[in-house]
């Protein structure tokens, strides 16, 4: 079983009920508001004021408190001063399973995007490969005056937003940041052999740190197909760095694909084979300016360039 589903919500509550709606539709056992399935457990939360939706997971639950829960939850929310969420905003569902992955992307103020996504996707004999993922950080402050989002293009970190004067990094739009290898203030998890793992800013060098899009760089960078502007998918996985520098298989993700989107828009359909993809940017393209962060790093900027990612589509 699969789904996707599209529609128009006017808060964040309405995408809560969306979100936990199609888990059920999907498989997913609801025990007092916790979902769980294969054993994993998620939690979705409003945030106090109805100012943004939080995610966490765990491996099990008693009553309504998770057990085995991340540190910190993952998160959507209204995050850059200049540029607040207008609702209503448009939203776009995937459902997957074998493995289960959902990615919940909201399309908002015309050409921004941000999500929300958790899964199972196991490398191999490596762990559960339980993973959250939300475009939001942990603060619990809502109303930091964010600038615009952080590239560093050297180690090709996800975008952090930057508050203007005090450099509180909280949010990010990198869309599953950990195997972006992005920096320690934004959230993504993964659940792996010791327990929950943050992405970690220094992942080649810290026994238990994550990375997973430095080994890809060098290809995104080189595309589009300078032979025919084709759309050219690239695998996602997740590695943990073991402290003799080895880097072990943690997560494969199953659904999901790195890509540049040059020349393609949000929810464009792309077919390989039997398969479809649907299309969208990090946080916000930019054609004129494709690959932010080109010159080392630390720029602030408005947009995600044309990285972009891919999601393995069920609809019609």
């Amino acid at each position: 079983m699969a789904g996707y589903y599209e529609g128009v919500a006017n808060g964040f509550a309405e995408l809560k009920a969306v979100l936990e709606s199609a888990l059920v539709l999907n498989g997913w056992s609801d025990s007092s508001g916790i979902f769980s399935k294969g054993g994993m457990f998620v939690r979705l939360d409003v945030a106090p004021g109805g100012n943004g939706l939080d995610l966490n997971a765990g491996t099990g639950q008693s009553g309504s408190t998770l057990n085995g829960a991340a540190t910190f939850p993952v998160r959507i929310h209204s995050f850059m001063v200049a540029d607040p969420i207008a609702w209503p905003v448009t939203y776009e569902l995937h459902v997957s399973e074998a493995p289960d992955e959902v990615y919940l992307i909201v399309n908002y103020n015309v050409d921004r995007v941000q999500t929300l996504a958790f899964g199972r996707s196991p490398a191999p004999g490596n762990g559960t490969g339980y993973w959250i993922n939300g475009s939001g950080g942990p603060g619990t402050n809502f109303s930091h005056a964010n600038t615009g989002y952080q590239w560093n293009g050297q180690n090709f970190n996800a975008l952090q937003s930057v508050a203007p004067s005090s450099g509180n990094q909280d949010v990010a739009a990198g869309v599953l940041a950990a195997y972006l290898n992005s920096g320690d203030n934004q959230r993504s998890y993964r659940y792996h052999r010791d327990g929950w793992k943050p992405d970690n800013n220094a992942a080649g060098l810290q026994d238990g740190g994550v990375s997973g899009g430095t080994y890809a760089l060098s290809l995104l960078r080189s595309l589009p197909s300078q032979a025919n502007q084709g759309m050219v998918l690239v695998p996602a996985y997740l590695f943990e760095c073991a402290s003799d520098n080895r880097s072990i298989p943690a997560l494969q993700l199953h659904h999901l694909r790195h890509c540049r989107i040059d020349n393609y828009n949000i929810g464009d359909v792309v077919e390989f084979g039997p398969d479809r993809w649907k299309v969208y940017p990090i946080g916000r393209k930019d054609l004129a300016n494709r690959t932010p962060g080109s010159s080392g790093g630390g720029e602030r900027l408005l947009h995600t360039g044309t990285y972009g990612f891919a999601v393995r589509y069920h609809g019609p």
